[in-house]
């Protein structure tokens, strides 16, 4: 008996973690992505939108930390801002710069600077932007 425990131990650890996961908030996205985003958003947006605060950004672009107001646009719109540019014509496409993939990771990386209220509220936006376009 006492050469169960190890394995039922085993077990009980690895369903703890996969309920956790199935109950909870999935994992955030891989480090290297987030990398990958930082460097973009150093390259491409920095020098508009500023730094995590929002410093040394050009007005009118807005900071893209907490307290801006990205967090309160879904995904797909964002991403087509950066992709074709703003309609105000402000903010020029970085079609042919970036490529979706990087566009998300910018995303990602940006996301890092909003506080967990923030990304849950611009999740929900996100998912129901989404079920309104099926």
């Amino acid at each position: 008996m006492r050469r169960r425990w190890p394995l039922l131990l085993g077990a009980m650890v690895w369903l703890g973690g996969a309920c956790t996961f199935a109950g909870g908030a999935p994992p955030g996205p891989p480090v290297e992505v987030l990398a990958e985003g930082e460097r973009l958003y150093a390259q491409y947006c920095q020098t508009c939108h500023g730094d995590v605060r929002g410093e040394g950004r050009i007005p009118p672009a807005p900071p893209h930390n907490e307290t801006g107001h990205t967090w309160h646009h879904p995904d797909d719109q964002l991403r087509a801002i950066v992709l074709f540019g703003s309609p105000s014509g402000r903010m020029p496409a970085f079609q042919g710069r970036l490529t979706p993939e990087q566009v998300d990771a910018i995303l990602a990386y940006i996301k890092t600077w909003w506080t967990e209220d923030q990304r849950r509220f611009q999740a929900q936006i996100t998912e129901r932007f989404r079920r309104g376009r099926r």
